[in-house]
């Protein structure tokens, strides 16, 4: 049965691990809730830090998850996220005077 990259939608073998087409990984990935490295789906701890990984959701839990309308320290109301890396989140934020952030 073949599988479909969902970056870019080509026809891969169902073995594959990687996007012939565009090299994404076809088989999504756990992320650890204690410290957010990547594992494979197989895993059942974290590589990094030992954590389970039981019950995780692909692109689960971690950095970056602050919600729309989220309000930090009672005067920032969160936009939208700006931008994710492995280590830290940027997000589009207003204040209570209706003016701009970017709040990491």
């Amino acid at each position: 049965m073949p599988v479909y990259c969902p970056t870019c939608g080509a026809v891969n073998r169902d073995a594959a691990r990687f996007c012939i087409q565009c090299s994404a990984p076809l088989v999504p990935e756990l992320i650890c809730a204690q410290c957010g490295t990547a594992n494979p789906t197989s895993a059942r701890f974290c590589q990094h830090c030992a954590a389970p990984l039981c019950g995780t959701p692909p692109g689960g839990l971690g950095t970056g998850l602050l919600a729309a309308n989220t309000t930090l320290a009672g005067r920032y109301v969160i936009l939208r996220r700006v931008g994710r890396g492995g280590m830290g989140a940027v997000y589009q934020a207003r204040d209570a005077a209706g003016k701009l952030w970017a709040i990491s």
